[in-house]
């Protein structure tokens, strides 16, 4: 596993820590946005390819995906974006958020019994 895929491990993980201890994920959780801030393209990427597979991924979001991409040098919040409601914050939580599901789901399927019940054991 490379970093990136690590890193995005790492958010996945952090939200399910917010929904353990909130109910819900964190908004304002320093470390999650000190993440995005330091994300490296492949980060971003691999975090879009979880959150295409989304029921509610859409046009706005691609839009916003291939903006963000097009960056040189690549970054997903400037300084301005820190600290206050922006299109780039609300696009990155919604991508945030539907990879998190797509991951979520995914790992429960996983482990689903009845998707084991007829496994052979050697």
């Amino acid at each position: 596993m490379d970093d990136d895929m690590i890193r995005v491990a790492e958010i996945y993980e952090r939200f399910v820590r917010h929904i353990e201890l909130r109910g819900e994920p964190y908004r304002s959780d320093k470390q999650i946005w000190k993440w995005v801030d330091e994300m490296s393209l492949q980060t971003f990427v691999d975090l879009v390819r979880f959150a295409q597979d989304h029921g509610g991924w859409n046009y706005d979001l691609q839009s916003w995906v291939d903006e963000v991409v097009d960056r040189s040098p690549f970054w997903v919040r400037n300084a301005t974006d820190k600290h206050k409601t922006s299109n780039n914050n609300r696009m990155m939580w919604k991508l945030m958020m539907l990879a998190r599901e797509v991951i979520d789901t995914r790992l429960k399927d996983q482990d689903d019994p009845r998707k084991k019940l007829f496994e052979w054991k050697k």
